[in-house]
């Protein structure tokens, strides 16, 4: 083990407790607004000029739906 990586692996543990210690501190109780998705988008000015592709997972390409 050099001196560089001993000294990064403290680093590393230093900012991991960081983060930690940070996230740990988040306030709970927020107003926060609602949040929703459009299920239907067919309808609108961008569902209408975009041609409606389907996702083919196993092949990993986009395929025009007829």
């Amino acid at each position: 083990m050099t001196a560089g990586s001993g000294l990064r692996t403290i680093l590393q543990a230093v900012a991991g407790m960081i983060l930690l210690c940070g996230c740990a501190t988040l306030p709970e109780n927020v107003n926060r607004p609602e949040s929703f998705a459009y299920t239907d988008t067919g309808d609108t000015v961008i569902g209408r000029g975009v041609p409606q592709y389907e996702v083919n997972c196993f092949m990993g390409k986009l395929t025009p739906i007829p």
